[in-house]
């Protein structure tokens, strides 16, 4: 056991480790560690205009293009699509 101890895996099984609560089993390892957990309120930097950028950003993507380009073939109106989208996806 010694041996792996002072071994390079375990170096950099050290060194890639992610620091995590004390006594927590290993399912709860699994859904905590620092980046899942919410910001802190005095870390917090983003505002309103942050939110409407990151969102005119992420609305031009590949599936929201495949998505229009789906509603334009079938020949369904926008509003038509969605009530179809929500009632397939309850």
């Amino acid at each position: 056991m010694e041996r792996v101890k002072n071994s390079k895996v375990a170096y950099w099984a050290d060194k890639l480790a992610v620091e995590s609560e004390p006594n927590l089993t290993t399912a709860q390892l699994m859904l905590f560690n620092h980046d899942l957990k919410p910001v802190e309120p005095e870390r917090r930097q983003w505002g309103a205009w942050n939110f409407v950028g990151f969102w005119v950003g992420t609305s031009r993507t590949l599936e929201t293009d495949h998505e229009r380009g789906l509603i334009m073939y079938s020949g369904l109106f926008q509003h038509q699509h969605m009530d179809d989208f929500f009632r397939k996806h309850r």
